[in-house]
């Protein structure tokens, strides 16, 4: 391309960052919806919980593994949702894990 003027080589400039911009996004909303198939469909129960400890994912093979229904534990913390589920007899070693590591149950 030839462009005369710096005005020219700007627009050239601004319009390729544009277009790299939007291979970007679209790449990476493809990779986001492709992953988010792949780990809903998965037969492996998979949770995810964000920097607070606050669960954002979780399966449909949690729920059948669990019971345990994706609005049941939305927002929740994920160390509640996991101690609540194990058997009585394995909750004070768990509840002696946690405090070494300063996490509280709500």
């Amino acid at each position: 391309m030839y462009f005369e003027g710096e005005s020219g080589c700007s627009t050239a400039i601004l319009t390729v960052g544009w277009l790299v911009r939007t291979v970007q996004q679209r790449t990476l909303k493809k990779v986001h919806s492709l992953f988010q198939d792949f780990v809903e469909q998965a037969s492996a129960g998979i949770s995810v919980a964000n920097e607070e400890g606050r669960i954002i994912f979780w399966n449909l093979a949690m729920e059948l593994a669990t019971g345990l229904s994706v609005d049941d534990v939305l927002g929740r913390m994920i160390w509640d949702v996991y101690f609540n589920l194990l058997p009585p007899e394995c909750k004070p070693l768990m509840l002696w894990v946690l405090c070494e590591q300063n996490i509280f149950l709500s």
